[in-house]
């Protein structure tokens, strides 16, 4: 009868016997892994590992990381991150505080994120010749998959219950963690308390991570000092971290020789960070001779051979100006295409080489090329270029609709050269719907950045309130500001509103004032109007050689129109033009005047 006392006896006893048995096998799986581990030793790892698996069936937490550390090492299997998560896994579950700290590392991408890459580039070499054998390869050789995708709040998590048991290595990398919010919220104090305890059991990673939080926190003397103390416990990242302080004479007296040393014992250790900032140390030396360069190129070559975009973007800079034993613009092209082959700003900087730089014979299509790559990638200047060579039609078809797309995406990221010539395009609607109220907008958000032209332009299309409710008081300050910041349109455009008198009184006193200091600076639309006004006295007396003076100025900085000036003067001096002529430059002088607001007007 259900849920009677046979059935109650029966659960009891059913009970009684398993357990019994898990403790039977308990004893039988701790031998097991005993002799696994007797035969890893020895290096017979196919049969370690059958032993592992056997003392795993009874939950042997142990003997599953191990199976785990075997597959991460490639020790008697092939090499497979997705083998040894999984069995990582099973133990970490189980409490397994080694499992749990290696699991982390897999997840935070510390341990074979070569490996995976690797793995990842041979799949898809196959998989362009034959996708369908490539596929059926990697199924029959990583069953579990190549291995974890990165995921550093799994990691953290992982890190935490290691550490927590613990694990003072775990303890460490859960400081470092915290140290810089990855996986978790950064928390200084809480890094802090885990990087202490790991530092009292003795952690070189701890001391390290100690000397970070000091140099955040603005402590260098004390940062200098973790360091030291990491140092001495074999720690090469310390070596580089201290020698940076030495470089740079921060809590510690500026010590190049000492600098070059603890950089050359990083570098020993393999950390290409220590071979490039040991390149540029020797780069920079004060005494930069012929060994100096010598050094600096193989540390900056060894560092750019590990993959380094840094070392390789600054020796395609050093072979082209010569700062190497030579000078070499081929090899300079070299690295920067090694670099652009995965990076943004090598791409960019390709394009600009293509579109008219000294490495390559120009070549617009190519340029094109280069910044469209940059550009999908989310480099900002590349979709400015980009957007610029699709509105002209340069080394593309012209799409203006694209165009816009790029500027927007770019403006949208808070470029305001994109948002300045976004809101011009919107202003012009030639290329795009007429929309002042939304060109406002970027201008807006572009000026509030410090952009002395989107302050002009929001000044000027504020003071003529064209598609917008104009706003005078507010255009003269934007105007007055950028003109004292040094904006020769700036003065051009405020010489406006004085002499008619927009957000201020007219004054054609002060007009002029901004008009010529415009002119000085060479505007010449500015250098125009100069000549108009003290050709008709306004503002100042009747000036008519220094009215052709002026002129003459604004003919040569390419405005035109200023010709027509010279004209009217000269008929006047001949006597050519009557007791009309003054009425006759009045008029022709606002013609000018308007010609010149024309060619500035955004």
């Amino acid at each position: 009868m259900e849920g009677g006392p046979a059935t109650t006896w029966l659960s009891a006893t059913a009970h009684a016997v398993l357990s019994g048995l898990g403790a039977a096998l308990r004893p039988r799986a701790e031998r097991l892994f005993a002799r696994g581990e007797a035969l890893a030793a020895k290096g017979d790892f196919t049969g370690a590992r059958r032993l592992f698996e056997a003392a795993a069936g009874s939950n042997h937490a142990r003997a599953m990381a191990r199976i785990g550390a075997l597959y991460a090492a490639g020790s008697g299997v092939l090499v497979s991150l997705g083998d040894a998560a999984r069995w990582y896994a099973r133990a970490a579950e189980l409490g397994d505080t080694e499992a749990q700290f290696e699991l982390s590392l897999l997840t935070l991408d510390e341990r074979g994120g070569r490996y995976l890459r690797e793995v990842q580039a041979w799949y898809q070499a196959a998989a362009a010749q034959d996708a369908t054998s490539a596929d059926l390869n990697r199924s029959a050789l990583f069953p579990q998959g190549i291995g974890p995708l990165r995921n550093p709040e799994q990691s953290f998590r992982w890190a935490h219950a290691a550490a927590t048991a613990g694990h003072v290595k775990a303890a460490a990398n859960l400081g470092l963690m915290l140290l810089v919010g990855l996986g978790c919220q950064k928390d200084l104090a809480s890094a802090e308390q885990w990087l202490v305890q790991a530092d009292r059991e003795g952690s070189a990673e701890a001391a390290y991570g100690l000397g970070r939080l000091a140099e955040e926190t603005g402590d260098d003397p004390a940062a200098a000092a973790h360091y030291t103390r990491a140092i001495e416990r074999q720690h090469d990242t310390a070596c580089l971290a201290l020698g940076l302080l030495y470089v740079n004479g921060k809590g510690v007296d500026r010590d190049l020789v000492e600098a070059a040393r603890l950089l050359a014992k990083a570098a020993e250790g393999g950390n290409p960070y220590a071979d490039y900032h040991l390149g540029l140390l020797y780069l920079t030396a004060v005494d930069v001779d012929e060994e100096a360069r010598f050094r600096a190129e193989t540390h900056l070559l060894k560092a750019a051979r590990s993959g380094m975009i840094a070392a390789m973007m600054r020796l395609s800079q050093a072979y082209r100006t010569g700062g190497l034993l030579i000078c070499s613009p081929s090899e300079a092209l070299t690295w920067l295409r090694n670099a652009a082959d995965v990076d943004a700003n090598a791409q960019f900087q390709l394009g600009l080489e293509y579109a008219g730089g000294d490495l390559v014979t120009a070549n617009p299509r190519a340029a094109v090329r280069w910044f469209r790559a940059a550009a999908e990638a989310g480099h900002t200047a590349a979709q400015v270029n980009l957007a610029t060579c699709l509105i002209r039609g340069i080394g593309v078809e012209r799409d203006a609709d694209e165009a816009v797309n790029w500027f927007v995406r770019a403006a949208e990221q808070g470029d305001t050269r994109a948002q300045v010539r976004l809101a011009q395009l919107l202003l012009a609607g030639r290329d795009t719907p007429r929309r002042p109220s939304l060109a406002a907008r970027w201008l807006e958000k572009a000026a509030a950045d410090g952009d002395m032209e989107a302050k002009v332009m929001l000044g000027v299309i504020l003071a003529t309130g064209v598609g917008i409710p104009a706003a005078p008081k507010r255009a003269h300050a934007l105007l007055h500001a950028a003109a004292l910041a040094g904006s020769r349109d700036a003065k051009f455009h405020l010489g406006q509103l004085y002499c008619q008198g927009i957000g201020v009184g007219r004054n054609p006193v002060r007009g002029l004032k901004w008009y010529r200091a415009a002119a000085e600076a060479e505007h010449a639309a500015a250098a125009c109007n100069v000549g108009v006004m003290l050709a008709r006295g306004e503002g100042v007396d009747v000036d008519l050689d220094q009215a052709r003076a002026w002129f003459e100025r604004a003919v040569d900085l390419g405005f035109t129109k200023a010709a027509e000036g010279l004209e009217i003067l000269r008929r006047w001096t001949a006597g050519e033009g009557g007791d009309d002529m003054f009425e006759m430059f009045v008029e022709e002088g606002e013609a000018m005047m308007e010609a010149g607001s024309a060619s500035t007007r955004h």
